[in-house]
């Protein structure tokens, strides 16, 4: 395997394993919005923005780690 490929392997689950737990911290905030916590709404947004942010480092730290090695 290349060094692309394996980043792009490790990129991948780091984007899974991310999303699987960000999965599961909104469905326990959906819970706590269904009873009626009245914050829970801002929170599933700022988690929401959070992910967001966090996928967009992990895509540009690809692209970077790919442009740096296509250097060497």
């Amino acid at each position: 395997m290349t060094t692309l490929t394996k980043l792009f392997l490790v990129v991948q689950a780091h984007i899974l394993g991310f999303r699987t737990s960000m999965e599961s911290k909104l469905n326990q905030l959906r819970v706590r919005a269904e009873v009626g916590d009245g914050a829970a709404g801002w929170v599933l947004i700022l988690i929401g923005v959070i992910a967001i942010c966090a996928l967009v480092i992990i895509a540009v730290t690809a692209f970077v780690n790919s442009k740096l090695a296509q250097l060497k």
